[in-house]
């Protein structure tokens, strides 16, 4: 008991350095993919956006950490990811419902997924570089149940998350892109295989490199009201109908 309080402890205050550490936001980027508003559409393909709001309800997210595994985080504001190896790691889910919003007779061919960065925190000195990859996960997760020792309810155990392959892109991600949105660019194989079988939709788990200690990533999640429902994750998809 004494030792989980203890590390509850280090969790609070790391979250608390989290919240508390801005810096000036950065130049945007580019225009294109990373816009709020999705890729554009060059190829006259059918485009969705799927995104929590009033008309949309079917994001799910949390983080897991491996210092506190047994807590969820289901309701948290933010996505958080980091990696500094001393001890702290942190894993960020997300999933998006396609069941009743995707027709089964289509082919997908681009696939994004559009996060907000609303905080870059890093102990005294500016951010460092740090890559974030989205991997597809293998298992089944509950959002207000997964932690880093289970995905559901303390069932199964997972170990920080099932995941073996690359669902897109990698993102470096440094202090020029706090408060900008940032895409990575999915598989479009991996999108397909969760519309040709839905109970195989885990979502995606993001993992970051190792860069140095103390250094995190806040990402909006579906709950984070502070900003607007524009800033929660994205899913944008460009699909054609099968003949």
């Amino acid at each position: 008991m004494k030792k989980k309080f203890l590390l509850l402890l280090v969790l609070l205050a790391f979250c608390f350095v989290l919240l508390s550490c801005k810096g000036e936001p950065g130049a945007a980027g580019p225009a294109g993919a990373t816009g709020p508003l999705g890729p554009t559409n060059p190829d006259g393909l059918i485009v969705i956006n799927l995104q929590n709001s009033p008309t949309y309800n079917g994001t799910t997210d949390t983080f897991i950490v491996n210092q506190d595994s047994l807590s969820n985080y289901g309701s948290d504001p933010f996505l958080v990811v980091g990696n500094n190896n001393s001890p702290v790691v942190i894993n960020s889910l997300v999933r998006f419902d396609l069941s009743t919003i995707i027709p089964n007779d289509i082919t997908i061919s681009k696939a994004y997924l559009t996060l907000f960065v609303s905080g870059l925190p890093y102990s005294g000195i500016s951010f460092p570089e740090m890559t974030v990859t989205p991997y597809a996960v293998n298992s089944q997760w509950i959002e207000n149940y997964a932690t880093w020792e289970s995905p559901d309810d303390g069932y199964t155990e997972w170990n920080g998350g099932n995941y073996t392959i690359a669902a897109g892109n990698s993102i470096k991600i440094t202090s020029s892109n706090y408060e900008q949105f940032v895409t990575f660019e999915l598989n479009p194989s991996v999108v397909q295989s969760w519309i040709a079988l839905p109970s195989s939709n885990n979502g995606i788990i993001l993992n970051s490199t190792f860069i140095v200690d103390d250094a995190a990533i806040l990402f909006s999640s579906s709950e984070n009201y502070d900003y607007d429902f524009n800033t929660a994750p994205k899913l944008t998809l460009y699909y054609s109908l099968n003949d």
